[in-house]
């Protein structure tokens, strides 16, 4: 998710957010305490399409 250019960047947040859709809970049990941190960072994005795919539902499904 640290990749300079912000297609690879949203890209990866879009892969987060399939893992969390389709492998909940296990995805959120294994792996929390390396995607949180990330997704927070991305909150910061300086790319609109990143900062977009962290919307109310991507983080509503980490919940499952």
């Amino acid at each position: 998710m640290g990749h300079p250019h912000p297609g690879v960047r949203f890209t990866s947040m879009e892969a987060v957010r399939e893992f969390l859709s389709f492998m909940c809970p296990h995805f959120q049990e294994q792996y929390h305490q390396q995607v949180v941190p990330a997704l927070i960072k991305a909150m910061d994005d300086d790319s609109v399409q990143v900062q977009v795919c962290l919307s109310y539902d991507d983080m509503n499904s980490f919940g499952c």
